[in-house]
């Protein structure tokens, strides 16, 4: 069978379109730092957020978050305001230490 260039670019676009899972973009995920001392708040975002396709990174002190945020550029920080390390706010309050937003 003989297809023209337009039926081969259809095709084309068809075959990557059920490549994608769900439609989504091939776009790098989106990287999500939760901090929350609490194992179970950060499993359970986990479980919401990857399926969808974020990347996810969890911690629970604050002392560590500042490490991993070193590291790392996020596209968003879930953090829980009372650590057992140091004061939510202060870590917020340090956006040098938790890269550019």
């Amino acid at each position: 069978m003989i297809c023209s260039d337009e039926e081969r670019v259809r095709d084309d676009t068809k075959e990557r379109t059920m490549q994608t899972p769900m439609g989504r973009n091939e776009q790098p995920p989106l990287q999500v730092l939760v901090i929350d001392p609490e194992k179970d708040i950060i499993t359970f975002l986990q479980s919401i957020l990857q399926p969808v396709g974020f990347h996810i990174e969890g911690c629970r002190y604050g002392q560590e978050s500042l490490v991993i945020a070193g590291r790392t550029s996020f596209d968003l920080i879930i953090l829980e305001l009372v650590l057992p390390d140091m004061d939510g706010l202060v870590n917020l309050c340090k956006p040098s230490k938790l890269g550019s937003y």
